[in-house]
């Protein structure tokens, strides 16, 4: 029997600068639990949102809070690599709101792609 290739466990995403070279990756760890995290983002973000009043939040507390957010979805340090190439707390949510959402659709598109492959070959 030929060997199995292990799939990768991350989802991949790049941010390319002006001229289109990859400035970095940011990378999805797709273990169950993250998935189902994600697919409950609504939920999730609420419950992190609860203590938090940006009304009333320092800089620094808005710089954690988002920070807790950003890499409790994305791997360790993702949010240091988004806000470093831009320093923007608010620029860091769109990316983050971008990157959920293309990973949903990648996982949509994989889940299409195995039915198509389970009953249709």
């Amino acid at each position: 029997m030929k060997p199995i290739q292990l799939r990768s466990n991350f989802i991949e995403v790049d941010f390319k600068d002006a001229d289109g070279t990859v400035a970095f990756t940011i990378r999805f760890d797709r273990k169950d639990e993250n998935i189902e995290r994600l697919l409950n983002f609504e939920k999730e973000f609420e419950e992190l949102n609860k203590d938090f009043n940006e009304e009333t939040a320092t800089l620094g507390e808005k710089k954690t809070y988002v920070k807790t957010v950003v890499d409790s979805f994305l791997e360790p340090g993702s949010f240091e690599k988004l806000y470093t190439s831009n320093p923007s707390l608010e620029i860091v949510m769109v990316y983050l709101f971008q990157i959920i959402i293309g990973i949903k659709e990648e996982l949509e598109a994989e889940d299409l792609k195995a039915l198509e492959n389970k009953y249709l070959k």
